[in-house]
């Protein structure tokens, strides 16, 4: 008998210290040396790369919790402000001056932010309303495709005006 004790067979599979089923024991099983755990563990890299990309980009674009006048102000602006020929860019209903047509456009956002409460469509809030607000789908109004850009402009109004 060996000095450890382990009776040596040089037969595989047959017991001992030696060679069972082909395997080296200086090379152990792993992923640089098993091509399924290898493409295993590239795919779950892979998945986790794109997991944490993800979450930046929603986190990058995720919409500060706005006040509904803060909306509405930097609504406003994207409009047109006072130049505006219709405040707040309201055209579904009639509304004379400032104060009628900041009602409106409140009520607008009031009434989306319960809307977007009781439905899940993968958007923010900001994305939602402008869906809503400024369609860019079957605008009849919208002849120029303006509207495309609403959603851009209220963003940079409500970032300006914090």
């Amino acid at each position: 008998m060996p000095a450890s004790g382990l009776i040596h067979n040089k037969h595989k599979g047959a017991g001992g210290t030696g060679n069972l089923k082909g395997l080296s024991p200086s090379r152990p099983e792993g992923p640089s040396t098993c091509p399924i755990l290898l493409k295993f563990y590239t795919l779950a890299a892979i998945g986790l790369t794109i997991a944490l990309f993800l979450c930046f980009l929603s986190l990058a674009h995720a919409d500060q919790e706005w006040t509904n006048e803060e909306i509405a102000d930097a609504i406003y602006l994207a409009e047109g402000g006072r130049k505006a020929i219709s405040p707040f860019g309201i055209l579904s209903v009639k509304c004379e001056g400032y104060n009628a047509c900041r009602r409106i456009c409140l009520n607008t956002i009031r009434n989306q932010r319960i809307r977007h409460a009781n439905h899940n469509c993968g958007l923010t809030f900001l994305e939602c309303l402008a869906n809503r607000y400024a369609p860019t789908k079957n605008a009849t109004n919208d002849p120029n495709k303006l509207n495309r850009h609403w959603l851009s402009n209220v963003r940079y109004f409500l970032e300006k005006n914090k």
